[in-house]
């Protein structure tokens, strides 16, 4: 409780009322209902006010009655009747128009003491910014703002912020969603981001996006790979693949296998691509690729398996089955047929030209020129070095084997080669180089349709034998693809010629 001090209409500062704390004087003194007064002129003039029992009372002058209501400084105050009266300086509800205000606070309620001598200012304040309630002529304080809010500025989102005096706000910290800058209490903005995305929020794929209202990432295009929902960028998610086949992936056919473990992509090891030489997918074949298939193991005795264009079947027309008397598959001869071959057609002067029962030709009856012999080259006991398939399609890829002959030296050879499963497509070429003895003597190309090679090499320098190591070695691998083609290892054969 505070006391305030309040100016007396005596001229001094003080809880009390002006007077003499002294006796009576001889001043004159009206009493309220007194009918005379009296003097210092006349000390023993007496009034005899009525008393209770109807008996006179006697006052000398100067001395005070007993119960005199009244005295010469007006009526005796009673404190507690909420009046302010005689020397009280406030009285209960009655504060004789003080307030804090004119106590000098800037606001509050005043009470008055209980002795009713003073003022109690406990309930009095002083203006002051920082007290987090808006008095005065403050327009914020703290977090109260009279009100006003971000969006009542003009804004979509944020907090205000009160200036160091309380007299004005900022705007500041609000934000505009839709301007490209997250700014107030915005989580994003547009394609600003903040540098999240789907993984750094704990997804495994997919675009990150934001809420329209900017308050938070939309995350509805990430994905979570393994939980059996093709969400995000995933193009599948264990055995769910959207409809996807062999055929959608790219394949010719096959069968799809399950999704990845990065929901990426598929097994595609069952599918298969009819035309790349291999089989695979659900293919019977591919090219002169047969699965591991020959005639010999389907029961004939010769020939070259072929694959339907589909890569769904075998071919069997080329292969043969000697002694039939007739030639079929890879034969060169069977029985009587000949092919309409003679010794002189093969340059091999003249005589009589027979068949072997192998099915090959029996060149003993020829008068052979001197100076020229003829062998058969490639054949299944030479060395042949295969870096894949069948054939010879991948550079360095060879057929090598050395043949004795009677000739010392020479100075020419013609070769015939067979091809056999001529599965190049328009963008195959298969080179291979001859040598003989480590010296090259030139190239020959098969491409789609070649179905033999006769073609003659000159030797020079000549080469010293008399025997001959003949290699036919690929020079360059054939296009991924464009397929391959094999050498017969029964009708191909190379001549040697002197000089």
């Amino acid at each position: 409780m505070h006391r305030a001090w309040i100016w007396s209409g005596c001229g001094a500062l003080a809880l009390v009322a002006c007077g003499d704390d002294g006796g009576a004087t001889e001043d004159t003194t009206t009493s309220a209902g007194a009918t005379g007064s009296s003097t210092g002129d006349d000390p023993s003039s007496t009034t005899s006010p009525a008393t209770d029992d109807g008996a006179e009372s006697t006052t000398a002058p100067g001395d005070a009655t007993e119960g005199d209501s009244s005295s010469d400084d007006g009526p005796v105050a009673v404190c507690g009747n909420d009046v302010a009266e005689g020397d009280e300086d406030c009285d209960g509800t009655d504060l004789a128009g003080w307030s804090c205000e004119k106590q000098g606070f800037d606001g509050g309620e005043i009470a008055c003491d209980a002795d009713c001598r003073g003022l109690d200012t406990t309930e009095c304040f002083f203006f002051f910014c920082g007290n987090g309630t808006i008095q005065g002529d403050e327009v914020c304080d703290g977090a109260e703002f009279l009100g006003a809010t971000c969006e009542s500025e003009g804004f979509d989102s944020g907090s205000l912020t009160c200036a160091a005096d309380c007299g004005s706000y900022g705007t500041e910290a609000c934000g505009t969603c839709g301007n490209a800058l997250v700014d107030g209490d915005e989580a994003c903005d547009g394609a600003v981001l903040r540098g999240q995305t789907c993984l750094t929020l704990g997804f495994d794929s997919g675009p990150l996006g934001c809420l329209p209202d900017c308050t938070d990432f939309d995350s509805a295009g990430c994905g979570a790979c393994g939980n059996g929902s093709i969400d995000g960028a995933e193009s599948c998610d264990g055995v769910m693949t959207n409809g996807a086949t062999c055929l959608s992936e790219g394949f010719s056919s096959g069968t799809l296998g399950a999704c990845n473990g990065t929901c990426t992509g598929f097994d595609t090891s069952g599918c298969g691509q009819c035309g790349n030489a291999v089989v695979d997918g659900d293919e019977v074949c591919d090219g002169a690729a047969t699965g591991g298939q020959t005639c010999v193991s389907l029961g004939f005795t010769s020939g070259t398996l072929a694959c339907t264009a589909g890569c769904d079947a075998l071919i069997t027309a080329g292969c043969g089955t000697c002694g039939n008397d007739m030639v079929d598959g890879t034969e060169s001869c069977d029985g009587v047929d000949l092919s309409g071959n003679s010794c002189m057609s093969l340059g091999l002067g003249n005589g009589d030209l027979g068949c072997q029962p192998t099915c090959v030709y029996d060149f003993s009856g020829c008068e052979i020129p001197i100076g020229f012999e003829i062998h058969p080259f490639p054949t299944a006991t030479d060395l042949s070095v295969i870096s894949s398939g069948a054939n010879l399609w991948n550079a360095g890829d060879y057929y090598e084997g050395t043949r004795m002959t009677m000739l010392p030296s020479i100075g020419s050879v013609d070769i015939h080669l067979e091809i056999v499963g001529n599965g190049l497509t328009p963008c195959g070429v298969q080179e291979s180089e001859v040598t003989i003895n480590g010296q090259s003597l030139g190239t020959f190309s098969v491409v789609q349709g070649t179905t033999a090679i006769d073609q003659s090499f000159p030797v020079v320098p000549s080469i010293v034998g008399p025997n001959y190591t003949v290699r036919y070695e690929t020079t360059a691998t054939v296009a991924g693809g464009c397929g391959s083609a094999g050498f017969d290892e029964i009708n191909s054969t190379i001549s040697f010629n002197v000089g």
